[in-house]
This record gives C-alpha cells, sequence and structure tokens, in this order.
C-alpha cells in the first residue's frame, strides 16, 4: 500500500466520526420524543376532548388532575402523568345529567363568559365538546366562578392523587 493511498483513507475518520455523531445524536432526539416523559399539561393550556368524551375540568392542583364527563353519564378525575389504575368515578344521577345536560347546552349556545383573572389568580379551565365535529369551546374560571354543579361533582368525586 502506498503511502497516498493510507492517507487518504486517514483523511476520511474525521468525517466518518461526525456523520456517526450526528446519527447518534438523531437516534437520541427520537428516542426522546417517542419514549421520553409523559405529556402533562399546564393550566390554560387547549384541552382536546376525545371519544365520547363531553365535557373537562382542569383543576389547578399540583400535579396537574382533570375531571371528565362523558355521555354515558360516567364522570372520572385522575391526576398527570395518568396512571390507568388510578382514577376515581362515579356514575351521574338522573338529577345530576339533567343538571349537567343544562349547563352544556348553555355554554355551548351562549358566547363564552369573560372571567377576569387578576395576576396570578388561580383557574379552573373547563372545556366542553359542543357538537359532533368536536368543536371545543373553553375559558379560564376563577374558583369563585365555577359552575355549582361541577363544584358539586369535585365533592363527590375524591382527590385522585395517590
Amino acid at each position: 500500500m502506498s503511502q497516498s493511498t493510507a492517507r487518504s483513507s486517514f483523511g476520511r475518520l474525521p468525517a466518518i466520526f461526525i456523520l456517526l455523531t450526528l446519527a447518534i445524536g438523531f437516534a437520541c432526539i427520537l428516542i426522546k420524543a417517542f419514549f421520553g416523559a409523559p405529556f402533562i399539561p399546564k393550566p390554560g393550556d387547549g384541552i382536546d376532548i376525545r371519544s365520547n368524551g363531553v365535557a373537562i375540568l382542569r383543576l389547578p392542583t399540583h400535579p396537574v388532575q382533570e375531571l371528565e364527563v362523558y355521555d354515558d353519564g360516567n364522570a372520572i378525575r385522575y391526576a398527570y402523568p395518568i396512571d390507568p389504575n388510578h382514577y376515581a368515578q362515579i356514575k351521574l344521577s338522573a338529577d345530576e345529567q339533567r343538571a349537567f345536560e343544562q349547563l352544556h347546552i348553555r355554554w355551548c349556545t351562549a358566547n363564552l363568559p369573560s372571567f377576569a383573572l387578576q395576576p396570578g389568580e388561580p383557574f379552573y379551565d373547563l372545556a366542553f365538546r359542543c357538537d359532533t365535529s368536536f368543536r371545543i369551546k373553553q375559558a379560564k374560571v376563577p374558583d369563585k366562578m365555577l359552575p355549582t354543579f361541577f363544584t358539586q361533582l369535585l365533592i363527590k368525586l375524591p382527590d385522585s392523587d395517590p
């Protein structure tokens, strides 16, 4: 092997090292994206209501908790990060279902109330799914203005924090 061939082989090592480093870095980013920390919403983040959910109330707690009401009359309270084996659940009574449906209709047909929040004032995020196209109406609601239905539901559903 001539001296020029040996030099050209070793001359490629820095480029190979840089490409290998970039590939490892990219792989680490992908691993973090798919297997990293679980999603935990923050107060004020948008709420996505899926499946047969009708309303979600995000509580100003740490860890973040949510209360979700479903179209079959079930309501659950859970904490983030979500543990499928740790939640509180109840079935709404017929009276509670009627009260919820009236609130749901008022929330979805009226303009969203505008709540004046003071800087640093805790608030609930309240969102309703308003039609079959999953249109969501969401607002930040101060503690003292939380609809009675949800105030009563919070009493019935214990804190899901372990």
